[in-house]
């Protein structure tokens, strides 16, 4: 409960979900390079509840693994499925993607509007 646990410490008041994969799926997903304390979201490949971390914001995150707190590169991770922020906006002008699990190329996404 990693990010919970963060979260709560910062004040940042937050829903709590069964599981990473449950947080991923109840809300729009950006794609791409996410900002600096946004959380970023992970299929079931990576376990089979998910996974999620906090992204610094510089193509990397921390997360915590069974060897503790680790700082990594998620962008090109194959089940990395997008971020959504959390205390930190999003930019301007970006759109966010619900990315279907079985599509086969990010054009098959369907395209929302910006994020409020």
């Amino acid at each position: 409960m990693y990010i919970g646990n963060v979260m709560d410490e910062a004040g940042i008041a937050h829903p709590r979900y069964a599981t990473a994969l449950l947080d991923a799926i109840s809300g729009p997903l950006y794609r791409g390079h996410a900002p600096a304390g946004s959380v970023v979201y992970f299929d079931q490949r990576a376990n089979p509840n998910g996974h999620v971390g906090i992204a610094l914001g510089d193509g990397t995150m921390l997360s915590a693994l069974d060897s503790g707190i680790v700082r990594s590169a998620y962008e090109n991770w194959p089940s990395y499925l997008g971020w959504r922020p959390y205390g930190t906006p999003a930019p301007p002008g970006d759109t966010f993607v619900i990315a279907p699990l079985l599509a086969d190329t990010e054009s098959d996404f369907p395209r929302m509007p910006a994020w409020p």
